[in-house]
């Protein structure tokens, strides 16, 4: 005789889940999925910033190989200065000035050939940090003042920057300054040190400068005391390369 079909399971049916255990290994796929994600998440935030790290150390290589290149290539004809300076309307900011130097940068590729002085600056951001920025000026004008209407915008080279400092060695003295003011003369060595905020390590560079002083044309003075005393000396040299002869004649006894 057959058993009356009820809602409840039948025990002598097929095995089935129940709710509870279906429960359970949906909980068990939602942790599992959920560690998944976080472990794809974490590789792909590794990535991208093993990517950017690497942008940025290209990024200060090529920095650092600009500046080696252009403090090496300066003429002796140029004028240098380094001093905190203050543009109508804009905050003031420390900037290197290097001017006269459109005909002795040919590797250079400035952006407009009429240019011949370049800034390099330290700028503040809107967040807060620096950044090293550089630009062009044109040729002066007559009357005397730059001629900013052909200038080049800022460029920015390296942003998020911290503590930035530029140091200047005098050869001469033996000493460090903070800034250079005398534009007769360069500084044998510029040092810069900063504070990267996207790789969390502080920086230095030391760049060599081309040349320490410009040079002096001689006076005409100069030229003829120097021709009489080259003169002078190549009298002197050739007496003393004459040998002495004895001008006495000797005679000979004759052998009795």
């Amino acid at each position: 005789m057959k058993k009356p079909k009820s809602g409840f399971i039948n025990p002598d049916g097929p095995a089935a889940f129940t709710l509870f255990e279906v429960i359970v290994a949906m909980a068990v796929l939602a942790v599992m999925a959920g560690g998944l994600f976080a472990s794809v998440r974490a590789a792909v935030q590794t990535s991208e910033g093993l990517r950017e790290e690497m942008v940025r150390q290209r990024d200060v290589a090529a920095f650092d190989r600009w500046c080696d290149d252009f403090f090496a290539s300066v003429p002796a004809t140029s004028r240098l200065r380094a001093r905190v300076r203050q543009d109508p309307g804009e905050d003031s900011y420390f900037a290197i000035t290097v001017s006269g130097i459109s005909c002795g940068l040919q590797n250079h590729a400035l952006l407009n050939p009429q240019h011949n002085r370049i800034d390099i600056a330290v700028r503040k951001q809107p967040n807060g940090l620096t950044s090293l920025c550089v630009r062009e000026l044109g040729r002066r004008g007559s009357g005397g003042s730059a001629t900013r209407t052909d200038a080049t915008g800022w460029v920015e080279l390296l942003p998020d920057l911290d503590e930035v400092t530029w140091k200047f060695y005098d050869i001469q003295s033996g000493k460090w300054y903070e800034d250079w003011r005398n534009p007769r003369t360069k500084p044998g060595v510029i040092e810069l040190t900063y504070h990267d905020r996207i790789g969390e390590q502080s920086h230095r560079s030391v760049f060599w400068v081309a040349s320490l002083s410009s040079p002096t044309k001689p006076s005409p003075a100069s030229k003829e005391s120097e021709a009489a005393t080259t003169a002078t000396d190549t009298e002197s040299s050739t007496t003393e390369e004459t040998p002495a002869t004895d001008s006495t004649p000797t005679s000979e006894t004759p052998t009795p």
